[in-house]
């Protein structure tokens, strides 16, 4: 089922949590890792440049390489997407989940170059965090991924200026900071 086009998100998401958490057998996850990237790559020109990105980077973390993966050609639409210009503002992301929390960053900053990404896993308010809040010109808050008490504070500083992924991966903090920027340009 991780083979179709449209479920590559969500194959994406799967192989984020094996990448992240530890696996019984990793013969088994290599094999599981090698169906879904030839699914990829068979539909590499349809997917978005956000998540062939991911892809890369999940390709590196199970096989040290992005060798498997065609070579990177960015197709008019990819250049759309990288028409926003965020040069000099500051994007911060609040997750628990630190390994999503990277890939986006790593994801974002190269979709939007110019664009300062920052993390934040604190698990209580603390000052790093407060700074972050005060500072950051977008801020995503992911709650499916978070502690209350980061929550509380994010929540009296920054009001309803807070976006929220619909998931706790980062294919959703992705998606969803894409669409805040598209609705606002």
């Amino acid at each position: 089922k991780l083979a179709a086009p449209q479920t590559i998100e969500k194959g994406i998401n799967l192989f984020e949590l094996i990448v992240d958490y530890p696996c019984a057998d990793e013969n088994q996850k290599l094999m599981l890792w090698q169906i879904f990237r030839g699914s990829c790559v068979a539909h590499w020109s349809t997917i978005p440049r956000a998540f062939r990105s991911l892809i890369a980077q999940l390709a590196e973390a199970l096989e040290e390489s992005r060798a498997s993966l065609p070579p990177e050609s960015e197709s008019t639409e990819d250049k759309d997407a990288d028409q926003v210009d965020l040069s000099g503002q500051k994007l911060g992301i609040y997750t628990l989940t630190e390994g999503a929390g990277r890939r986006a960053k790593n994801v974002l900053a190269e979709l939007f170059p110019g664009l300062n990404v920052e993390l934040n896993h604190d698990k209580v308010a603390t000052s790093a965090l407060d700074n972050l809040a005060k500072t950051a010109d977008y801020f995503v808050f992911t709650d499916k991924s978070a502690a209350h008490q980061a929550y509380y504070r994010l929540k009296d500083m920054r009001g309803d200026d807070l976006i929220y992924p619909s998931g706790k991966g980062s294919t959703s903090i992705i998606r969803k900071f894409m669409e805040t920027v598209d609705q606002m340009s």
